[in-house]
């Protein structure tokens, strides 16, 4: 639709939300369209480890890629078994058969370094792919995001997905304005909480479950702007469609049982969000 007044725009926003909110239930049944079901995790913290557990213990599970941004941690990830542990109610639950990449390129003194002692296996990890990356769930602290997001950008196109799973508010416009400023190119972002409480251990890829909770997630609309004559006014665009990218995510998010997948509209999800970020403030 092209906003044209601002009783207009708010009249057709609410009625657009309660339609969002309306059309949320999950599907179920199988896009038409092929998608790639590969899903990227950016951000090695213990939320981004527990999502990743808990993507690989699912029926039919995607294949789940791990991003990570430096030598030692490949070299950790390898010397640990190439597995997450997940410690839960005295027991531990482990999943494997991840893949890893490199997200940023390590830093070489020149072209023949080979990292000593990280072994052959490591050696491809020194330059990232530039594979397209479909779907990207996004755990890293709301201060490097930006920069991580820059490492892979050659990587993500406007038919990608972004899932951010992070406290605080506003990554959207900063990266809007460092990373995507094209509004045509830019990927669909889905906002993301996480309730469950997930604590580290004293080995890097295990982690402990000390509370189960709700991940909840709402998609932005995507907003285009266009001058149609040289003069004239700036129209808006808002697209509240779901992606086939996006929609897939959810539902995989929806099937996985430990997450307890909340949707919401993006206007509820911020007044929720808006409410943690006051009581955390306080």
């Amino acid at each position: 639709r092209v906003e044209i007044e601002p009783d207009i725009e708010a009249e057709l926003d609410m009625e657009a939300e309660l339609d969002m909110e309306a059309e949320l239930e999950i599907e179920t049944e199988p896009e038409m369209e092929l998608v790639d079901r590969t899903i990227h995790i950016l951000g090695m913290g213990a939320v981004g480890k527990y999502i990743a557990h808990s993507l690989a213990g699912l029926h039919h599970a995607p294949p789940i890629t791990l991003l990570m941004h430096r030598p030692l941690l490949i070299q950790q990830w390898h010397d640990e078994g190439a597995v997450i542990r997940l410690v839960k109610n005295g027991n531990i639950h482990v999943q494997s058969g991840f893949n890893v990449e490199s997200s940023a390129p390590f830093q070489r003194e020149n072209s023949q370094q080979r990292f000593p002692g990280f072994g052959k296996n490591l050696e491809h990890s020194a330059e990232p792919p530039n594979s397209i990356i479909d779907t990207l769930i996004v755990t890293t602290d709301p201060n490097t995001t930006t920069p991580a997001l820059s490492a892979i950008r050659h990587r993500l196109r406007s038919s990608s997905t972004v899932f951010l799973v992070q406290d605080g508010l506003g990554i959207v416009q900063k990266l809007n304005t460092a990373v995507f400023p094209d509004p045509d190119r830019r990927p669909t972002y889905m906002l993301g909480s996480i309730s469950h409480k997930i604590m580290s251990t004293e080995y890097k890829f295990t982690i402990e479950e000390k509370g189960s909770g709700v991940i909840s997630c709402a998609k932005l609309p995507h907003v285009s702007a266009k001058k149609l004559k040289r003069e004239g006014p700036i129209t808006r665009r808002k697209d509240f469609s779901w992606s086939p990218q996006a929609r897939n995510l959810v539902t995989t998010l929806a099937r996985t049982p430990d997450f307890h997948t909340k949707t919401l509209g993006h206007k509820s999800f911020y007044v929720t969000h808006l409410e943690k970020l006051a009581v955390g403030a306080v």
